[in-house]
């Protein structure tokens, strides 16, 4: 007769699904710097009088991502880590499907704002989810994998929007 029971991934497993996330919400704090150029272009923003507007392509992503950080662990204590991350990846994704399409600058950034909430929550949420699932005697090196996947989500920004700023 089959088994019923679910079998849990292995914290290593789990480690690796949360790291994608924070290493494309950290990608995405910084792919725009190389991208800037080509953005206001795209949206037309008139130079030097729009350099004022166009700022926020950036500002509103950064303030958003750490804006939603202090609280986001502990809904994720009273939802569930789970559920809360998921629901933060799909808003991440959201975003990330709303920029291209966005028609001028003030849908842009809707469109980032949404993204970096989404991306803001995946990393609290993350390193509760680690510090859940990791033993105590192995708990130290996971977040310290995590913050170098994050620290590598930065660094891979601007080559990313560079590439893609060719294409």
């Amino acid at each position: 007769m089959p088994s019923t029971q679910r079998r849990t991934p292995s914290p290593r497993t789990i480690l690796l699904v949360v790291a994608f996330g924070v290493f494309v919400a950290a990608d995405d704090l910084t792919v725009v710097s190389t991208m800037l150029r080509q953005i206001i272009f795209d949206l037309e923003i008139p130079l030097p009088e729009g350099l004022d507007r166009a700022a926020w392509i950036v500002n509103a992503y950064l303030i958003a991502y750490v804006a939603v950080m202090p609280f986001i662990g502990r809904l994720s204590d009273i939802l569930g880590r789970r559920a809360v991350y998921v629901a933060s990846l799909v808003l991440f994704l959201a975003g990330s499907i709303w920029v291209p399409f966005a028609p001028d600058l003030n849908s842009f950034i809707v469109g980032r704002v949404l993204t970096a909430l989404g991306g803001g929550a995946m990393v609290p949420v993350a390193m509760a989810v680690i510090g859940d699932v990791y033993p105590r005697a192995r708990r130290a090196s996971a977040p310290g994998k995590l913050g170098a996947n994050d620290t590598g989500g930065w660094v891979s920004g601007p080559p990313y929007g560079a590439l893609l700023g060719r294409l």
